[in-house]
């Protein structure tokens, strides 16, 4: 039996600008430089992921006759004000700024560099394939909306509100593979 992870990581490259930009600067503040903060643009909107994604299949059993299943969740916020806000903030001020916004949430392929099927990576050569869903029968393989996959697209809903979206995975049963550690890393993408 073996131990499997997917790490599903973020941000969007839009997300990413948007920390890169605050650390800029807070440097540049730190170095002394006095200046007066900008008012927030109310028309500027961003979206972010709160904290890296975990999704564990578990040990896989290849012995086993059914596919192992598994559900996942991700958690995003978006925004209309200065920038990921802390908990208590999102939580205190919550505001209809950002309805109406369109946002869409892919996923890359993988380190196996397919959709249909993913594979994680384990010992020597051996591959376990896999896929991650957008609905729990299966049948829409989560990607970036091409090659068959889909995407999530939606409404921001409200202002610094906390969106859970849950993931579904499946592993077929029967792969002769090496017991040991397998995993596979998704790059997660927000754009809005």
């Amino acid at each position: 039996m073996q131990g499997v992870r997917i790490v599903i990581m973020g941000p969007s490259l839009r997300t990413l600008a948007v920390v890169v930009a605050a650390l800029c600067c807070w440097v540049a503040g730190a170095a002394g430089q006095q200046r007066k903060p900008k008012p927030p643009d109310p028309d500027q909107f961003r979206c972010w992921f709160l904290g890296a994604t975990i999704v564990e299949f578990g040990y896989y059993d290849p012995f086993l006759p059914n596919d192992l299943s598994i559900q996942g969740h991700l958690e995003f916020q978006c925004s209309t004000t200065t920038g990921p806000p802390t908990r208590s903030i999102a939580r205190d001020r919550p505001s209809g700024r950002a309805k109406g916004h369109r946002i869409e949430i892919s996923f890359s392929t993988g380190l196996g560099g397919d959709y249909d099927p993913r594979s994680m990576t384990g010992t020597g050569t051996d591959r376990l394939l896999y896929n991650l869903y957008r609905d729990s029968a299966c049948t829409q393989i989560w990607g970036d909306g091409t090659r068959g996959t889909s995407t999530l697209v939606g409404d921001a809903g409200g202002d610094e509100v906390t969106h859970t979206v849950f993931i579904y995975g499946r592993m077929p049963a029967g792969q002769n593979v090496t017991g040991g550690a397998f995993f596979d890393v998704i790059v997660m993408t927000i754009d809005f």
